[in-house]
C-alpha cells in the first residue's frame, strides 16, 4: 500500500517535471467568462399522486418520484437524487457492468451501515426481487437495531451494459416508513421516451 508520503512525494515529483517541461512563453493570458445564470429550484411536488422526474436528457431512464419525496439535484454520479422525509437521502445511479456484483455491493452498503460482510448465499436468501420497466430488480434492506439512525434500502438492476443502484439511507423508522414509496420508485424505472 502507498503511504501519505510516497503519495505525496510522487505528486510533488510529477508537478515537478510537468512544470519544467512546461512552454517558456512567459506572458499571461487573461480572459473574462460571463457569469452563469442562476439555477431555479427543483418544482414544489405535490402530495396528491407520485410525480414524473425530469431526468437530465442524456439520463437513460426516467421515473416515478413518490410525492412525499423532494427530487433534488442530479450530482457527478447521481442521475436522480431525492431529499426524503425523516432524514432520508436517495439516489440513482448509473454505472457500467463493471461495477461490481450483487454480493459486492451488498457488502458495501452493509460496511456503510457498520456490518460485517456476508457470504453470496447469505446476500442471495436476503435478496427480494421487484419488476420494472427496465428488468428485474434484485433489493434489499440492510439495518442493525443496535444502530437505529442508519440503514439502507437498496436496489440493483443488472441491464445491458449498464448497472443501475437505487438507495434510500436513512434511520431505520424513515426506512420502515418509506419503504413502499421506495420500491414504487423501482418499480416506476423505465427507458427515457425523451432519448
Amino acid at each position: 500500500m502507498f503511504t501519505n508520503r510516497a503519495f505525496c512525494s510522487g505528486v510533488i515529483f510529477t508537478i515537478l517535471v510537468l512544470s519544467s517541461a512546461s512552454c517558456t512563453n512567459k506572458e499571461v493570458a487573461v480572459y473574462q467568462v460571463p457569469k452563469e445564470a442562476p439555477k431555479s429550484e427543483a418544482p414544489a411536488m405535490t402530495e396528491s399522486a407520485p410525480v414524473a422526474a425530469t431526468p437530465a436528457p442524456s439520463a437513460p431512464i426516467q421515473w416515478n418520484t413518490p410525492a412525499s419525496w423532494k427530487l433534488g439535484q442530479a450530482g457527478q454520479m447521481r442521475v436522480g437524487s431525492f431529499e426524503v422525509p425523516g432524514s432520508g437521502d436517495g439516489s440513482i445511479v448509473i454505472l457500467g457492468a463493471g461495477a461490481g456484483n450483487i454480493t459486492d455491493n451488498v457488502n458495501r452498503w452493509r460496511g456503510q451501515v457498520g456490518l460485517p460482510e456476508i457470504t453470496e448465499s447469505a446476500v442471495n436468501a436476503q435478496m427480494k426481487t421487484v419488476s420494472s420497466g427496465i428488468g428485474k430488480a434484485k433489493w434489499i434492506k440492510i439495518v442493525d437495531s443496535k444502530k437505529p439512525e442508519k440503514g439502507i434500502l437498496g436496489a440493483i438492476i443488472i441491464s445491458g451494459e449498464s448497472v443501475v443502484f437505487i438507495k434510500l439511507a436513512g434511520p431505520i423508522k424513515t426506512l420502515d416508513t418509506e419503504q413502499a414509496n421506495f420500491l414504487a420508485l423501482v418499480g416506476s424505472l423505465q427507458p427515457n421516451k425523451a432519448k
